[in-house]
């Protein structure tokens, strides 16, 4: 089961540094907005419940329907490499 996790958040990774490569995040205030392939996505760094936060469909399903705190999506790891640079 780890292996299947470990290679799910690998892919989560790599697919958020592609899209942080592309220029596909974009800064609109405390808020960024990530342009990924199914639409675009609000995420924010410092959500005071949540820490981080993300507008699409993997996020809300992990997190707020499963309760996996833990859970990152690509769009968010894709704006902490954007926000990390600058």
């Amino acid at each position: 089961m780890d292996t299947l996790k470990d290679t799910a958040v690998s892919r989560r990774c790599k697919r958020g540094m592609e899209l942080a490569a592309k220029g596909m995040v974009t800064r609109h205030g405390d808020l960024y907005v990530v342009h990924g392939r199914g639409g675009n996505y609000t995420v924010c760094l410092d959500h005071q419940t949540y820490q981080e936060t993300c507008s699409c469909p993997d996020w809300k399903v992990n997190v707020l329907e499963r309760g996996n705190q833990a859970h990152r999506c690509k769009h968010i790891y894709a704006v902490a490499l954007v926000a990390a640079r600058s």
